[in-house]
């Protein structure tokens, strides 16, 4: 069954990054090619020269939406060429068959994993009405603002490529470097931090020189700086990580390694205010006092803390006014930050309203969601795509593509209590890890490690960070590491020590399995698209041939096999009048079948071609209703 689950995960998240390959052509026609290329060159990097496959690659993480933007002159899945790239290094090096996660690791973090791989199809699906073949070429959407399907379908299978990539990923590294931490800092660390400095550096040119280099129209607006992610959010967290984990990476190396531990702390202090995430600058704050406070007791004498303190104040003093004069002011210097300009009671509470507004229709959205789908959720990856529904029906008004400004209700929302077990059990179980205590000579950068962690915790309190494939790959990167300290060269991380037995393993993947069939059982009859049409008010129809005249029935539309509509309810009788023109009907019947919205109305066999009419009553208090029509000829 373990084996059974790796290549389930494996298998699940290359069908997601091709799926999306091919989606993403109508907008960017080499991507097949080019996923298709830098998977074949990652595999045989990773076979021939591990090495060079990971410098070719990581460098390139938080520059690489930067790069494809200006390449293509689009920002769709700009991830998706390097993402692929590391799929196909990861598939070369590791193990198909065997997890090599820490045995305390591998329930729940394999439970959430296949919970995913299982379920993303069901929901692809579902946004394709269960009907492919009718409607992956046919002109419809996904919520009332009118959203593609193929886009809805798009970030679904986006969203299940990153995360299946990203356990992937953290199973590789400790199969690969459980026991070398010098190097796993050369081949993974370095590279990571080349491309934090990269991005970096794209946001200095951006912040004083040009606003629009390798920027988007709508940050080039906001004179906000994005750095080489196109993003400033997951910009701002990347510039706090790495600000501290410098400290972790450099603490022990002596008094010659202090002026890089400064020198990366003024930059994490330029990435962050010049991303304008006040998120980011939130948990920058937080972090940095952590540092100081742990500074403070680790160098004991009254001498040293207060040079810590004064090169801290010096630092933070010197980049900050050398921010504000390249800015030219202070107000725009405060407006970038997101910090309230004029200090009056009024003007606080309108910054107040305006910073929560937004965040409590998401809310109220999301608790929508939650509320109608208990168990199951609205399935992975779609939040998105049907959010602005949810905001029109419980907060009064379309809400524009975003997320639930929460990481844990958004995954909440998305697969309900059942779904959620894996996740909040490795977030039960990562929380131990944090829990575990060093000895005093190393536990520095241990602690600092685990601030980190705790930190990410935090930002995702208002931020979903956990959809960035950036931010995936380096989240379990520090996950990794924090493990490696606390348990170097151990037997923990070793596949075969303590495995979990077959217990476990079917309860792991009864869990998964109940919760797909839970799902797809949701997804046909509640989450179904001309359903969520019929209850937010927007049209929805496909399987229909244009308007003809009949000389007996007066105006009808001939249908394919499959045929759905979203009606207006003009009174409270139906006049469905159906028939077929099949040459050979009575030798071959044909068999009509039709419902309006879950309750099967009619289901009749066709012996000839005479019309025949029903009347169907409408339910009360409704607006909208979904008649499906299904047709098949008896063999």
């Amino acid at each position: 069954m373990e084996h059974l689950s790796k290549a389930v995960v494996t298998i699940s998240t290359l069908m997601a990054v091709g799926v999306l390959a091919v989606l993403t052509s109508s907008v960017v026609s080499l991507m097949p090619l080019l996923c298709g290329g830098a998977f074949a060159v990652g595999f045989w990097l990773g076979r021939v020269s591990p090495s060079v496959a990971l410098w070719l690659y990581l460098p390139l993480t938080y520059c690489m939406p930067a790069l494809f933007y200006v390449a293509f002159h689009v920002f769709y899945f700009p991830f998706l060429p390097w993402v692929a790239g590391l799929m196909g290094f990861v598939m070369s090096r590791g193990t198909l068959l065997r997890w090599h996660l820490p045995p305390q690791w591998k329930g729940p973090l394999v439970l959430w994993a296949l919970t995913v791989a299982l379920s993303w199809p069901v929901v692809f699906l579902r946004e394709l009405d269960f009907a492919p073949s009718l409607t992956l070429g046919a002109r419809l959407f996904s919520n009332g603002a009118r959203l593609p399907h193929t886009v809805a379908i798009g970030i679904v299978s986006g969203f299940a490529a990153m995360l299946g990539f990203g356990f992937l990923w953290l199973d590789w590294l400790f199969q690969t470097f459980r026991a070398a931490e010098d190097r796993f800092r050369h081949l993974v660390l370095r590279p990571l931090y080349t491309s934090f400095l990269g991005t970096t550096a794209i946001a200095l040119i951006q912040a004083f020189g040009d606003i629009r280099f390798m920027n988007r129209p709508r940050w080039i607006n906001l004179r906000i700086a994005a750095g080489g992610m196109l993003d400033p959010n997951p910009f701002g967290l990347m510039a706090v990580w790495w600000g501290l984990a410098a400290v972790a990476w450099w603490v022990h190396k002596g008094r010659s390694r202090w002026w890089l531990m400064g020198l990366t702390g003024l930059i994490s202090w330029f990435g962050v205010l010049a991303s304008g995430s006040r998120n980011a600058l939130l948990v920058a704050i937080l972090g940095w006092l952590f540092i100081l406070r742990l500074g403070w007791v680790v160098l004991g004498t009254w001498r040293k803390r207060l040079l810590l303190l004064g090169g801290a104040l010096c630092g933070m003093g010197i980049i900050i006014t050398l921010y504000i004069l390249l800015q030219g002011s202070v107000k725009i210097f405060l407006h970038r930050v997101g910090i309230p300009t004029e200090l009056s009671v009024s003007s606080l509470r309108s910054y107040i309203r305006y910073q929560w507004s937004d965040r409590i229709l998401y809310y109220q959205a999301t608790v929508g969601m939650i509320r109608e789908a208990p168990w199951t959720g609205v399935g992975y990856g779609i939040y998105h795509a049907i959010v602005s529904d949810y905001g029109y029906r419980y907060a009064g008004q379309w809400l524009p593509f975003d997320s639930a400004q929460n990481w844990y209700l958004h995954e909440l929302a998305e697969l309900g209590l059942l779904g959620s077990i894996g996740w909040v059990s490795g977030l039960f179980v990562l929380a131990q890890t944090l829990l575990r205590r060093k000895p005093l000579h190393e536990r520095t950068p241990t602690t600092v490690l685990k601030a980190l962690l705790v930190l990410f915790a935090i930002a995702s309190l208002p931020h979903v960070f956990f959809r960035y494939a950036e931010v995936i790959l380096t989240f379990w990167t520090f996950v990794f590491w924090l493990a490696l300290r606390l348990h170097p060269g151990s037997p923990e991380g070793a596949a075969d020590s303590k495995s979990p037995g077959r217990q476990l393993w079917g309860a792991i993947w009864t869990l998964a399995l109940v919760y797909t069939l839970a799902q797809l059982y949701v997804s046909a009859h509640q989450l179904r698209p001309p359903y969520r049409a019929a209850r937010a008010g927007w049209d929805y129809t496909y399987g229909f041939y244009e308007p003809e005249t009949h000389p007996r029935i007066g105006r009808f539309r001939w249908t394919r096999e499959k045929a759905v509509t979203v009606l207006p309810i003009r009174g409270r009788w139906l006049r469905l009048t159906t028939f077929v023109h099949h040459p050979d009907v009575t030798q071959r019947p044909v068999r009509v079948r039709v419902w309006i919205d879950q309750d099967k109305v009619l289901d009749i066999r066709f012996r000839d071609t005479r019309p025949v009419t029903h009347y169907v009553q409408m339910p009360a208090n409704r607006q909208l209703v979904t008649v499906t029509a299904v047709s098949y000829t008896h063999l």
